[in-house]
Order: C-alpha cells, then structure tokens, then sequence
C-alpha cells in the first residue's frame, strides 16, 4: 500500500453523484476543502463542526485522527478496525506506518452512509458475490476473534471491515426469496436489501440475538423509529440478529452522521448529555416534533437498561435535497456499563436517574405529553415476559432481565 497524501471525497447520495471536495496532508496536519461547484448544492456534509464555504478548513481537535468528524465516521472502529489492522499486516506493511487517508482509501466506495474516497485500494481479491452458509462465515468469525486464526482473512474483511461497534458483525445483500446472503457490494441487487447481521462477542449472553430481537419489538411499541429487523438462523440452537441499513434505500445511499462526528465528541471519554443530543436535533431538523423523538428514546434506554448509549449510537441522515433528520434507532439491547453509569446523562444525571429527572429534561425542552411517553415506555416495560417468551430468550436471562425492571419501578 502506497502513502496516501491527498484523497477525493464524492457523495453518492440517492442515485445522484457529486464531487464534494479533498482531504490533503502537509506534515501531520491534514486540511479539507470544498469544491466549488458542491458550494452550490444544499448539502453542507456536517453543519455543525465542518463550515461549509471555499476556506481551507482544518480540524481543532485530535480526536478523529486528524480529520473532520463527518470523515472519520467512514472509518471502521471496533470488530471493523481489527479487521481493517489485520488486512493490513496481512499485507506485511507496519501499522505505524497507516493514517487516516490509507484507511480511507482502504473505505472507498463501501463505508457507511453516502461518501466515498478515491484513490480507492485494488479490491480485486474478490472471487464471487455469494457469502454461503451463515454459520461457515460465523465460525471464520471466531477463528480471527477468538483464537487469532485469520483463516479466511480476506472474505470476512470485506464483510465486515467497514464496520463499528465491538462486536463483530458483517455488511451483506439479503434475499429472502432465496434466502441467499450476498457482499454488500455485490453486482447481483435484484431482490436483494441490505442488512447488518450481528454474531455474539464471548462476554455476551448466549442469547443476546434473541433479547435483542426483543428490544426491538418493545422499541416498535414504544413509539421508536427503528428499522425491520430479524432473527437469521445458522443451525440448530443458533440464531443471530439482523437490521435493516437504514443509510440503503430503493433510491439509493442517504448521507449519514453519528452524533459524535457530527458534534465532535469523543465517545470513549464522552460528557454527552440528551440535552446536548435534542438541540443538535432541533438545530438540524428545524423542528420542534424532533424534540420528542429524542425524548422518547432518552426514556425507553434509561427504563429498559440500555446503559450502551454512547454518542456513537444515536445518528442523523441527510437525503438527496440536503433535508436531515434523526435517524432510525439502532443498537437497542440490553446492556451494562462499569459502575452502571448511563453512558449519555439526562442533566447531567448519569447513575440513578429517576421518573422524575426524565420529567424535568421534557419539561426543559417543551414536551408536553412528557409523563405520557415515560408511561407508555413503562407500560411496555411491564409485558417485558411476554416480549421476550416471544422471541424466545432465555428463561434465566428473561427472569435476570425482569428483577433489574423490577428495581426501576
């Protein structure tokens, strides 16, 4: 792999393809700037922390590598950045030697969301578009994660090597008519969608598909936006979660944004709060609806245990007319963190926080029916058995579950 001093970005965005501007490094520093002719479109990438005008433009912080928050969301983290080392050493090259700009021509054209960077690497190790049997690629999984065996190294690396998250997961075309798994960037789209399918880390439950699943339908009861999602089986006793990508459409690629490259924050050492998250919200959406989907979800991670709630896992997606909103939900589950703090704090309460703390954050920003939502969250929390009988969790994690819930009353 070549030094990389200069890279192309371009928006794919639902079908239409525009030349956005280059990412350049001098020394360590590495600027951005727009193309003039993107200044005429609507769709500044990221309104917040990227200004969007001709200036030569870069980053206050060294958080994001180097690069701006937008571009750094295109970068894998988690499972996709120890897949992404792997390859690279595969290739006999020193890692100290790999910065952002390599790692985004390693992305090119298949991160998430809507950008795209060119110079792209030669990806033409790719021999055929199916993926085979779930349980095949599992198994390949745990070799690269457990044991340290890269075993098939290249295949479960272009599945999974644009992705975040610490658990591993693959990118892949679905077609439930076949029931045939394909590469996300496989040229064979007929009657194919594109699906995120998650597999267990070895600090998970053995069941963590199935609560999750049940999270899910608890989410779609509770009023959240969140993408059809499903058990896949592999073989007997072996299911794993899959969600809909939400940044995949009939019309093509939506643009996206975590919160954290939106906002600039460093969510390993995050002091996020929801206030900070619905006036994000509210200044992108222009609307005071928008308020209440944050609301909304503030309330369903903090009565249902979903500690997991880093800046990272909220997101904002922009469509073709520079329009954006909140996204759908996603990595909804149940979860712990050290010391049971909430990873995202509700006025600046992070352990412990109360009906009535989550009261006064609605009250703070003008939602009205705020008790409502709290009561319709609790309300769907109380069937939690028969969500996850449902969804065939566990009796010992359903019955783990139900006394955490029980201590929130």
């Amino acid at each position: 792999m070549n030094q990389v001093d200069k890279i192309k970005v371009a928006l794919d965005i639902e079908g239409q393809k525009y030349d956005v501007g280059t990412l350049a490094k001098d020394g360590r520093q590495i600027y951005f700037k727009y193309v003039d002719t993107f200044l005429g479109t609507n769709l500044s990438l990221s309104p917040i922390r990227l200004s969007f005008s001709n200036q030569i433009q870069k980053v206050n912080t060294d958080v994001f590598e180097g690069i701006f928050g937008v571009f750094w969301d295109s970068l894998p983290d988690g499972w996709g950045r120890l897949l992404q080392d792997k390859y690279i050493q595969s290739l006999g090259i020193n890692l100290n030697k790999i910065g952002a700009l390599e790692r985004l021509s390693m992305v090119g054209d298949h991160g998430p969301g809507a950008l795209t960077y060119r110079p792209a690497m030669d990806e033409s190790g790719q021999k055929n578009n199916t993926i085979g049997k779930l349980w095949d690629v599992y198994a390949s999984v745990l070799k690269i994660y457990e044991t340290h065996d890269d075993g098939d190294l290249w295949s479960i690396y272009k599945l999974g090597g644009s992705s975040g998250g610490a658990r591993p997961k693959i990118n892949c075309k679905y077609s439930e008519n076949r029931d045939v798994l394909y590469f996300d960037n496989a040229s064979y789209h007929e009657d194919t969608t594109d699906w995120i399918i998650k597999f267990p880390s070895s600090s998970d439950l053995k069941d963590i598909a199935h609560i999750e699943y049940a999270y899910f339908l608890m989410a779609r009861e509770c009023g959240l936006t969140i993408s059809d999602s499903r058990l896949f089986y592999a073989k007997v006793d072996t299911w794993f979660f899959g969600t809909k990508r939400f940044d995949r459409t009939e019309r093509g690629k939506n643009h996206f944004v975590s919160a954290a490259g939106i906002m600039h924050d460093n969510y390993r050492l995050s002091n996020l709060d929801y206030g900070h998250l619905m006036d994000c919200t509210f200044r992108l959406e222009k609307n005071h609806s928008s308020l209440e989907k944050v609301f909304r979800l503030a309330c369903f991670n903090v009565l249902m245990h979903n500690k997991d709630d880093h800046s990272k896992n909220f997101g904002f997606l922009m469509d073709g007319l520079g329009h954006w909103e909140f996204s759908p939900c996603y990595d909804l589950t149940f979860s712990k963190t050290t010391h049971g703090y909430q990873s995202t704090s509700v006025l600046g309460i992070s352990k412990n926080i109360t009906e009535y703390d989550l009261k006064k954050l609605g009250k703070e920003f003008g939602i009205d029916n705020a008790s409502m939502i709290i009561e319709q969250v609790k309300d769907v929390r109380a069937h939690w058995r028969q969500y996850a009988k449902d969804s065939n969790v566990r009796a010992s994690s359903t019955k783990m579950i139900e006394n955490i819930f029980t201590t929130k009353q």
